[in-house]
């Protein structure tokens, strides 16, 4: 089994807020993870955001969108600076393969920020 891995540190510029928008979010596209493994989301110190958790199936070729609410506290100087940790499965049936070996490299997920009412 693989123990958790992170990606180099990302960083994006958080967009103009428009009139009316109350939340900001981090949206994601991912591919399917394997059963009962995680993508964590943390700032830069480290501080989890949130876990991308994929429910049901879907064709490997096909890309899930996955939105994450910001806490203002993760937002400095006008970016995001985050960084995605692949989770492995506690328990696996079989054993789990090196990101490589899934077609799922955390470091090149699209991301960016939008603004939600």
């Amino acid at each position: 089994m693989f123990a958790a891995a992170a990606t180099p540190p990302r960083e994006l510029a958080v967009p103009p807020r428009p009139a009316g928008a109350a939340r900001l979010l981090l949206v994601v596209e991912y591919r399917p993870l394997q059963p009962g493994e995680t993508l964590e989301v943390r700032d830069a110190d480290g501080t989890v955001l949130g876990r991308l958790v994929p429910y049901g199936r879907a064709e490997a070729e096909r890309r899930l969108r996955y939105r994450l609410s910001v806490p203002a506290a993760g937002v400095g100087g006008g970016s995001l600076r985050f960084q995605f940790r692949r989770v492995p499965p506690k328990t696996a049936a079989a054993p789990t393969r090196p990101p490589a070996q899934q077609g799922l490299d955390p470091a090149a997920l699209p991301a960016h920020l939008e603004w939600r009412p």
